[in-house]
């Protein structure tokens, strides 16, 4: 639910829907779904090991509480969530109010706020689709459906406030993020502030530690919206960009030996953090979560995975949602893999005390040295 909070006036980001989900930006609730491994170094591996002897009861522990274990099967594009047939034409409408805030991400809010009920009311006030306070409401409430009325309870009319509020705060974190006051990617720092409010984002320097479940919660169930995009394929077949779409909400979490399932990230890692992925973790979530089929947890059987399409090491033959693969043993074992973004970029989670992050692949030199296996699933 968005905090009553005041804001500034609208600073909205121009331009129309985005398709995919940008590098920078790939990326509370009354009623949520719960949406629910072998590491690329040897090393990770040896020290995995000795955490697992000496600390696996506090682990266990941790990963329970911070939402590792296994919950619901995560959402494939066969298997989409639906939208009420009577909000999605100004779904569609709403998503053009700024490029970083498309279809898919406000269903998935609306699903965590509300699950599509317009009559919802929270303990804490909040009301409606799209859960606003009464506060936020009298600023940002508007009339989504031309009767001349702004109606908290009217589903129309909330899902277009919610775009332009939403919109207005992603822009405040751009400005943020640039003067260096806060850090995140503008997209989870804008939903941290629409749950929790922007005096508590501002106060912890990003996504203040209240608001992270929340965060969560709606990047995951944006996998069950990507047939909203129309970058997937006709009738919800899979594409390329679902596959970027699928990897990118993911952004910024930390990379952990094993961790990584089909419905999102798992376990805690060497460094303390956690949950998160893999560089292998990471492929299967992104590819089942568009494809609905589900690899191995393992770089080098990825590589070598005969369900996808060999492709050339040619970045003018290579498509976004392409899986890379990367072995430095001459292609006897393949010990790291990625997700072809297109413009010579992969997304990937590197190795312990990084975060899932975007590379550059044409001007690298430590990936150009290794030797490459490509495969394309879409």
């Amino acid at each position: 639910m968005p905090a009553p909070v005041a804001v500034g006036a609208a600073a909205k980001v121009a331009g129309g829907k985005s398709g995919a989900l940008r590098a920078a930006g790939a990326l509370g609730g009354n009623k949520g779904k719960k949406k629910g491994g072998r590491g690329c170094l040897i090393t990770a591996v040896i020290a995995a090991l000795v955490v697992i002897v000496t600390v696996a009861a506090p682990l266990l522990l941790l990963v329970v509480l911070l939402g590792g274990a296994e919950g619901g099967k995560q959402a494939t594009l066969s298997e989409r969530s639906q939208v009420p047939e009577e909000y999605l034409a100004v779904l569609m409408s709403a998503a053009g109010t700024c490029e970083d805030v498309g279809a898919p991400l406000l269903a998935a809010q609306v699903d965590v706020e509300s699950d599509w009920d317009p009559r919802a009311e929270s303990w804490a006030g909040a009301m409606g689709l799209a859960q606003f306070m009464p506060t936020t409401w009298a600023q940002w409430g508007s009339d989504g459906d031309g009767d001349g009325l702004a109606d908290v309870f009217n589903g129309k009319d909330a899902i277009t406030s919610q775009a332009a509020y939403l919109c207005d705060l992603v822009a405040r974190a751009e400005s943020a993020i640039a003067a260096g006051t806060i850090t995140g990617d503008p997209v989870s720092v804008a939903l941290a502030a629409y749950n929790a409010g922007w005096s508590a984002v501002a106060g912890a320097g990003g996504i203040p530690a209240v608001a992270q479940e929340y965060v969560t919660k709606v990047l995951a169930a944006m996998t069950g919206y990507l047939w909203l995009d129309p970058t997937a394929g006709p009738g919800g077949t899979a594409s390329g960009s679902a596959i970027v779409d699928a990897a990118m909400v993911w952004v910024g979490y930390p990379y952990v030996w094993g961790g990584g399932t089909i419905n999102g990230p798992s376990k805690i890692g060497v460094d303390g953090r956690g949950p998160g992925f893999d560089c292998s973790g990471l492929v299967l979530n992104a590819v089942y979560a568009a494809t609905g089929l589900q690899l191995d947890h393992l770089a080098d059987s990825q590589a070598r995975d005969n369900r996808g399409i060999t492709i050339a090491r040619d970045f003018s033959q290579m498509q976004p949602g392409d899986i890379v693969a990367f072995s430095n043993s001459g292609g006897q074992r393949y010990q790291h893999v990625g997700i072809y973004i297109g413009d010579g970029q992969m997304v990937h989670a590197p190795t312990t005390g990084k975060n899932v992050q975007v590379v550059d692949l044409q001007n690298n030199r430590y990936y150009g040295a290794m030797v490459w296996s490509i495969r394309r699933f879409a």
